[in-house]
């Protein structure tokens, strides 16, 4: 199967790395019963996942492979915010979902 779905997978990695815009996002998985994590990277036209041992940077470096989109979408995760874009732009989603989690959040400073 990973050979039938080599040549699919090169076309995806050079159409998002020849993106305007990209965002991404990690989350954590379950490899042969270790932690890994699941990257995602897409755009409008394709998406891109990954699985890697790391949430570094060295992840984005190495999918990316140098291209520099114009705006990235992105958390606020430390790997996320040194991306390679000219510009970014904080996902909205993750913005919302963390000002819900502070809402609901008793807080000492709220009565």
């Amino acid at each position: 199967m990973q050979g039938q779905l080599e040549t699919p997978v090169t076309k995806i990695g050079e159409r998002l790395r020849s993106a305007r815009l990209v965002g991404s996002d990690e989350t954590g998985a379950r490899v042969n019963g270790k932690n890994q994590w699941e990257w995602v990277f897409q755009n409008d036209q394709v998406c891109l996942h990954v699985i890697r041992p790391t949430r570094g940077k060295t992840v984005i470096d190495s999918v990316m492979a140098g291209h520099q989109p114009q705006i990235w979408v992105s958390d606020l995760f430390s790997a996320q915010a040194a991306h390679p874009a000219q510009d970014w732009q904080v996902c909205l989603a993750h913005q919302l979902r963390d000002c819900q989690y502070a809402w609901e959040t008793p807080c000492a400073l709220r009565m």
